[in-house]
């Protein structure tokens, strides 16, 4: 096995925000026993002190101080290409996207008048094809009212592009929020009608026909939730698999004039698509027949006013949040402009910006090449484990094996930059510039459509501090952003970068390929089934393990909320599968570099590393979200439960048999 000695930082002369270490010993609270509550011990006293921003609900030690530095580095980008009168191409392109952000931060005068434009051309509407020709129009500037229409890879042969039909229409974060009946689902209800009334009325709309609109919408949306796929079965490959021709997606829905709709597009008749949630359409289809043509242009008016709202600084932007980043987030105020203007920009033309990004960073090639190293040792010992497997049987194992060799990893940056000649921006309105910037990468995802699967494609901006796993590409993604403190750090032992960026970020990507819904897609991402019946009941046996454990973890003392077992199981595999990983390649280094550090010994440093890269402050409000919707479990679960699940933790801190943190029965799989 390589030792990998990492003696690179991504060097950036624009941030000013301070880094940290991955071992932080002011964010450990020594009152806390650590058999007892791990988080608390190597968060506690950081989670005291800390003061969550005004402009967050949530504040991630790790992820967010270095998007904070991030930041602070691309604005330094954007101010200069703004103020660089000799710019062309691409970054003139950007100063000009920036420079209209920033000088509309009280009112986009022309924006206002663009927005009112368009909700004056719904008015015209009168029949099946214009709306539906209206719902393209709505769709390229990503309002998506109704239903959501994409490319995506064919999930019998990821190697060809198809339409994918998917469900749409509901403002609020989860069909559970429009028919759960407890108090404070039915507040947030009665909190979002006041929402939109207000938003109608400040577009000019009477205050007794805009409280009209806001029971209607309500009750639109409250009936397609009562027809969604529920958040367990979202991640059950099957179940989202419904392909038919173009012909079959008429006759699910003909209320809608598909030919005038995809013609809308600009694009042609596919062949071949993926409806996602049929009896969602059908149900649409159903309601869409029942419906006036007036109160559907009302549901299209407030659909758009709320997705143009947070690009228009005045009271329209002010209102939007309020009710959705304020009262849903307990999020307090919008971030600074600059700020702001940044991630818009960075969003919009992220490739353009990561490129500028990237060629800033002297020494990012070197990164690259020792991450690689890093990579690679880890997926050797997941290739070895596979081996140790007792419940797999053999013809699965030797699948299982070709599916983990023929596993890529993209590290750093693409190979290649996205071209953005065709994109306009002018220096008119902020709010213009963002519907062209919207438009126009939803022409370049729709001209995918019927082609082959361009491979090279990154999903994610390459300052990000994250990663990705895609089963239909059967490949990991680990951005430049995710190669720095306090992810990795050179003056760290080796024990805490194995588990930082090795475990919890290399080992936990990797895994999902094998989890609950990567386990359905073969070696070259294909929806093919690979499992014998054995093997397929052994993983769902040990699955219901990891299920019941994370249904029985009290996250919110008195409250009946609890952490989905099988919704978050995906993430939960992932985290329990890469710590072990990580600590497999950690212990296969022939020589390693164990600095001193409070004491703690090399497993102990490994263990502290993983919990301190999940310390996280959360708002009551963006909690409580997080449990209906996210896939991802709680901080807090993801620290205690996975350290939970380790001999070697209970081991490492002394932990008696039968404490939180060491029980008699732990949960394994990979």
């Amino acid at each position: 096995m390589i030792k990998i000695i990492f003696s690179l930082l991504i060097q950036s002369a624009f941030a000013t925000t301070p880094v940290q270490n991955i071992l932080d010993p002011g964010a450990i609270d020594r009152k806390i026993d650590p058999c007892q509550n791990f988080y608390q011990y190597s968060c506690g006293s950081w989670l005291k002190e800390f003061k969550l921003p005004a402009d967050k609900a949530s504040y991630w030690r790790q992820g967010n101080v270095l998007s904070d530095h991030v930041e602070e580095s691309l604005n330094t980008l954007l101010l200069k290409l703004s103020e660089n009168q000799k710019a062309t191409g691409t970054q003139a392109k950007l100063g000009t996207y920036y420079k209209t952000c920033i000088d509309n931060k009280e009112k986009d005068i022309a924006g206002y008048t663009e927005l009112k434009r368009r909700l004056k051309e719904l008015d015209g509407l009168k029949d099946r094809a214009s709306i539906s020709k209206h719902f393209a129009q709505l769709a390229l500037v990503g309002s998506h009212e109704l239903f959501e229409f994409y490319s995506d890879q064919d999930l019998k042969d990821s190697s060809q592009m198809i339409a994918t039909v998917d469900r749409g229409g509901m403002s609020l974060p989860d069909p559970d929020y429009y028919l759960k009946e407890d108090d404070k689902s039915k507040e947030i209800r009665e909190h979002y009608k006041v929402n939109i009334a207000s938003m109608m009325t400040l577009m000019g709309e009477t205050e007794s026909l805009s409280k009209e609109i806001a029971d209607k919408i309500l009750a639109f949306e409250t009936d397609l939730a009562k027809h969604s796929m529920k958040k367990d079965d979202m991640r059950d490959t099957a179940k989202r698999f419904h392909p038919m021709n173009f012909q079959g997606l008429k006759d699910l829905a003909p209320n809608i004039d598909w030919e005038v709709f995809v013609a809308g597009l600009g694009i042609s008749v596919p062949k071949k698509l993926n409806v996602i949630e049929p009896e969602f359409i059908k149900n649409l289809n159903s309601i869409l027949g029942q419906m006036k043509t007036s109160d559907l242009i009302n549901i299209l008016k407030y659909k758009f006013i709320h997705r143009s709202a947070y690009y228009l600084a005045g009271p329209l932007q002010q209102e939007d949040f309020s009710f959705w980043k304020k009262y849903l987030d307990g999020q307090n105020e919008l971030p600074p402009r600059w700020k702001y203007c940044t991630q818009v920009v960075a969003g919009d033309m992220n490739e353009a910006l990561g490129e500028a990004y990237v060629s800033s960073i002297p020494n990012a090639q070197e990164i690259r090449d020792k991450t690689k190293v890093l990579f690679h040792n880890i997926k050797n010992s997941f290739a070895v484990d596979l081996k140790k497997l007792t419940w797999m049987d053999k013809s699965t194992r030797i699948e299982a094996e070709k599916k983990l060799a023929k596993l890529t990893g993209k590290i750093a940056y693409p190979e290649q930059w996205r071209d953005y000649s065709k994109l306009e921006i002018k220096s008119d309105s902020f709010y213009t510039n963002e519907l062209r910037a919207t438009e126009f990468e939803t022409r370049r995802d729709l001209a995918k459509i019927g082609k082959p699967t361009d491979r090279s494609e990154w999903q994610m901006s390459v300052w990000e501090a994250n990663a990705y796993y895609t089963s239909a590409n059967n490949e990991m993604v680990l951005p430049l952003g995710e190669l720095v403190p306090p992810v990795f750090d050179p003056t760290s032992s080796d024990a805490a970068n194995y588990s930082s960026l090795g475990g919890s970020t290399i080992g936990h990507e990797l895994t999902h390929g094998f989890d609950d819904s990567g386990k359905d897609m073969d070696a070259d991402g294909n929806f093919v089934a690979w499992w014998t019946p054995t093997a397929k009941k052994s993983f769902e046996n040990l699955s219901t393990c990891f299920v019941t454990q994370t249904e029985a973890y009290d996250i919110i003392p008195g409250s009946k909320l609890r952490i989905r077992g099988k919704a978050t199981l995906g993430e939960n595999l992932a985290d329990n599968g890469g710590l072990k990983l990580g600590l497999m390649a950690l212990n296969k280094l022939s020589k390693r570099s164990t600095p001193k550090f409070e004491n703690l010994n090399e497993m102990q440093q490994y263990f502290l590393a993983y919990a301190q890269g999940w310390c996280t402050k959360i708002s009551d409000e963006k909690l409580r979200d997080n449990l209906l919707t996210n896939f991802h479990p709680p901080p807090e679960f993801r620290v205690n439960a996975v350290v939970a699940n380790r001999p070697e933790f209970a081991k490492a801190f002394n932990c008696k048999v039968g404490t939180p943190m060491a029980p008699k029965k732990r949960c394994s799989l990979w």
